[in-house]
């Protein structure tokens, strides 16, 4: 059975296109579809406030989005509709810039159907730094992750996640997504990492501010920021925190 895998690309990204295409031909179970990817650095003010909801990204992340953010979150979204457009059961979403960490062949080994093919909402992981509850391999119970560019996701997930009217988060705002009941796993070890090799793409999302800012956020988003920070910095002295590897320069760098 062929396996959907939405790649979120830019129509100039042709560079982009023909390096994801050419990664992945060894994995003849992917069915590739290209997602447009919304630019948002070409949207107009008005289009903005139509999509995104400045007021309540101030108090959940304590600062704005800047317009690569904002595109980069809808275009994600996207995926999800068309995921719902389809009839499949779920689907791979990928970034155009991702690098194959470890052999892929094991998502047919593993049973995802299993995980996926539910009526839970789930995302299930492929790439790294996430913070983990079980050992069990191949696949972990995950508290929480940063990136958004190699997932699996449910129709009851992206189903869940476009019932927000409009956004005020960033693509890998998964602790949001875990507050609207989606459960999160991945694979272990993971498969997946960001390609970071910047003399080849440099980056569609220009990035002048990480993170949050607790200084502007809302008393109860600030307490929940602490709350989560606390277990997942127990989960790491646990030895429950996968860390990614980096690609740098086309060659494997560990942390």
């Amino acid at each position: 059975m062929k396996i959907p895998a939405y790649v979120i690309n830019l129509k100039k990204s042709i560079a982009r296109r023909e390096y994801i295409c050419k990664l992945l031909t060894p994995y003849s179970f992917l069915d590739l579809h290209f997602v447009r990817a919304i630019d948002g650095r070409l949207m107009s003010d008005t289009e903005l406030q139509k999509v995104f909801d400045k007021r309540k990204c101030l108090k959940h992340c304590g600062r704005e989005l800047n317009a690569g953010e904002i595109g980069c979150c809808l275009s994600h979204r996207k995926s999800y509709r068309q995921l719902l457009e389809s009839s499949n059961a779920y689907a791979l979403v990928l970034e155009d810039d991702v690098h194959v960490v470890r052999d892929l062949s094991v998502i047919c080994e593993a049973d995802i159907e299993k995980v996926l093919n539910v009526k839970q909402p789930t995302v299930l992981l492929l790439s790294g730094d996430y913070w983990y509850w079980k050992r069990k391999s191949p696949i972990v119970s995950v508290y929480d992750a940063v990136g958004a560019y190699a997932y699996f996701i449910n129709r009851a997930a992206a189903e869940r996640i476009l019932l927000l009217p409009k956004i005020y988060n960033v693509a890998d705002d998964w602790s949001l997504y875990k507050m609207l009941g989606i459960r999160f796993k991945a694979f272990r070890p993971y498969l997946m990492d960001a390609n970071v090799n910047m003399e080849v793409f440099g980056s569609d999302v220009s990035q002048d501010e990480w993170g949050i800012n607790r200084k502007l956020m809302s008393c109860g988003e600030v307490t929940l920021s602490y709350r989560f920070a606390v277990i997942k910095r127990l989960l790491k002295m646990m030895g429950h925190f996968e860390s990614k590897i980096r690609v740098m320069h086309n060659r494997v760098v560990e942390p």
